[in-house]
């Protein structure tokens, strides 16, 4: 089953990190790479939709995500501003078909279910605004 919810992921809290093993250190904004602690996943519909699966919970509310086409590199960006790379590699294909998007679909997914599903804004740090 499905759930579908507007609601973000995580907790609240003053500081939005919610498990400091994912943390560089305590004083950067900058996380550990999210595929070092769950398998990370891009998914490029038929429709030339794009997906991010992940295998387990985010220790953060996500508010959106980014795309560095400088560094060739996705980032999840929290509501308290952490940024979290993917850590997983951009193919052309995928580059192409993120060139316009305005949104994503991030995915929680376990072995044997979809655990949650989000539509959540996308920017292109280095493409146009249309």
């Amino acid at each position: 089953m499905i759930k579908n919810t507007n609601s973000t992921l995580g907790q609240s809290g003053q500081d939005d990190i919610l498990d400091s093993s994912f943390l560089e250190s305590v004083d950067s904004p900058i996380l550990k790479p999210l595929s070092e602690k769950m398998k990370v996943d891009l998914l490029l519909g038929h429709d030339g939709q794009v997906t991010i699966l992940h295998s387990g919970r985010l220790p953060y509310l996500l508010k959106w995500v980014e795309f560095d086409p400088d560094n060739q590199s996705i980032s999840f960006v929290s509501e308290a501003g952490h940024m979290q790379p993917l850590g997983v590699a951009i193919s052309q294909n995928f580059e192409k078909a993120i060139e316009g998007m305005h949104d994503i679909a991030v995915v929680m997914k376990s072995v044997a279910a979809i655990e949650s599903f989000r539509i959540v804004p996308f920017i292109n740090i280095g493409g146009s605004l249309n």
